[in-house]
């Protein structure tokens, strides 16, 4: 059951915190490094990105590039999808503050952009927020994506015919076989997080992860290339 945006607001307070903490968590992630890195792929599946600015950060502008910055170089198509900007903390700054950092904030933006003011500790502007959050969610995935012609497995092929792959469902087990990306499995250290975010970022720059994310795999899902597995 979906929970309209005033059941929602009693619990945004904290869900507006801990949003602004994952933010923070997202400079370098593109790369592989942190946390932030898993943050991302779960921005993947999100229909509308919400950005939190926290109001006392010294370069408001610098802390919203760095988080666009990082969604383009994980994904492009991240950095077109539709976004919605608000400035937290506001509990307690003169109106002349929280306009001047908006200012700040809009040349960045593009003109559709929604911007909100917002407090989690005294809930203002939450109720307003919500409801564009509800109404552009609802916008967006109204939009139907083209169907298909074919039912067929995808199968991609690029300059090189050892470049191709093909993504198989079967229950919660994705089987992924293709020359080139079973043989960079075969020689990933699945012990070692950094041999494994390699492998999942050349998943992800081939198109693997996109078709997979289609495919609708969840996280804790299997992943099956060649002979190796991993977790989603």
């Amino acid at each position: 059951m979906t929970k309209g945006p005033i059941s929602q607001l009693r619990a945004s307070r904290t869900a507006a915190t801990g949003l602004s903490d994952a933010a923070l968590s997202l400079e370098g992630a593109a790369s592989g490094k942190g946390l932030g890195h898993d943050f991302l792929r779960h921005v993947e599946r999100t229909a509308v990105i919400l950005h939190l600015i926290d109001a006392y950060d010294n370069d408001i502008q610098k802390s919203y590039q760095t988080i666009r910055d990082e969604l383009k170089e994980y994904d492009v198509s991240l950095a077109t999808r539709p976004e919605i900007v608000a400035l937290t903390k506001i509990e307690g700054l003169d109106p002349d503050i929280i306009e001047d950092e908006l200012s700040q904030l809009k040349p960045l933006l593009l003109p559709s952009t929604q911007v909100f003011a917002v407090s989690s500790q005294s809930g203002q502007g939450l109720k307003e927020l919500l409801y564009a959050l509800q109404a552009t969610v609802k916008k967006v995935r109204s939009v139907k994506a083209p169907k298909p012609k074919k039912p067929a497995v995808p199968v991609i092929t690029l300059d090189n015919e050892d470049d191709a792959w093909q993504v198989e469902k079967t229950g919660k087990i994705f089987s992924v076989s293709g020359i080139r990306i079973e043989r960079f499995a075969k020689r990933t250290d699945f012990d070692n997080e950094e041999s494994v975010q390699r492998l999942r970022t050349i998943m992800r720059k081939v198109g693997i992860t996109h078709e997979l994310i289609r495919q609708g795999i969840l996280a804790g899902d299997t992943i099956v290339i060649g002979t190796q597995r991993m977790t989603y």
